[in-house]
Order: C-alpha cells, then sequence, then structure tokens
C-alpha cells in the first residue's frame, strides 16, 4: 500500500472530496463487507497487518494540527473518523495523498514524490544489511506460515 496506490487515492480525493464524507460512507458501505473490500472503496484508508497504521495516524494528527492543513487533509481526516468505527484508518499513501492533492500537484507526479520521500528508508535499510550475510534476514519455512480463512 505504498507508492503505487497514491495517483488512485488522490484521483479518490479529487472525485469525492466535495461529498460529505457520511453520505460517502453511507454510499459505499451498501456495497460489501470485508477489510479487502473497505480499501478498495476507500483508497488511503485500511489496515496494514490487520490493524491501523498507527505512523500514519499519527503523521496526520501532527499534520492536522499545523495551520496550513489543507481542504484535503481535513476531508480526509472526517471521513477517517466515520472509518475509525469499522477499525480502517489512514495509511501512509492516504495521508501523502491528501498532503499532494493540497499542494497542487497532478495524482503522477503524486507517485514520484512519494518515492523520493521514501527513498531515505530504502537507503538506510539497504545499508544496514549491505555488508551482512543473507542469513541475517532469515525467510521463514512455508511451514511456518499459518492461513487463516475468515468465518462466514
Amino acid at each position: 500500500m505504498g507508492g503505487g496506490r497514491i495517483e488512485s487515492t488522490m484521483r479518490f480525493f479529487r472525485k469525492h472530496q466535495k461529498t460529505s464524507p457520511q453520505d460517502l460512507v453511507v454510499a459505499m458501505t451498501k456495497v460489501e463487507s470485508g477489510v479487502q473490500a473497505w480499501e478498495e472503496r476507500f483508497p488511503g484508508f485500511g489496515q496494514e497487518h490487520g490493524d491501523v497504521n498507527c505512523m500514519a495516524v499519527k503523521i496526520a494528527e501532527l499534520l492536522l494540527a499545523c495551520d496550513g492543513a489543507g481542504k484535503g487533509l481535513l476531508w480526509g481526516e472526517a471521513l477517517a473518523k466515520l472509518l475509525r468505527a469499522h477499525r480502517i484508518d489512514w495509511t501512509l499513501s492516504g495521508v501523502a495523498a491528501a498532503v499532494f492533492s493540497d499542494l497542487g500537484f497532478h495524482p503522477r507526479s503524486g507517485v514520484c514524490l512519494f518515492q523520493l520521500m521514501s527513498a531515505p528508508g530504502a537507503i538506510a535499510h539497504g545499508l544496514e544489511l549491505a555488508n551482512k550475510p543473507i542469513t541475517a534476514m532469515p525467510y521463514v519455512s512455508d511451514d511456518d506460515y499459518v492461513i487463516e480463512r475468515e468465518r462466514g
């Protein structure tokens, strides 16, 4: 749910930002249930690893506290508040897309900006493992994976 979602999320913000978040949630929740469905209906909002991304939520809170918080970020927060009842909240790509939209960037430019902003973390991760053997980051064997099925 990284840079690949930025463009679709920015387009989602452009398309729906003038709609009341309440009306949007009511209209979109009539479709189906399940986390996957929520993330498809509300790009930029969802779960990561089965729970809310606390870092994305904290970044959104910090940006919302700034005097320059834009309409997209404010609208996204209003939507996030409604989705929290379903354990759905901001994703990093959602926060970035809202800010990029507020700054007037085109959705395709947002993808590049997100990649640029993510580069220091990727570089740090690469440098951390660069001089270590492949066993420094062991792979989990197939026997250790657990696949849980939804109960319906």
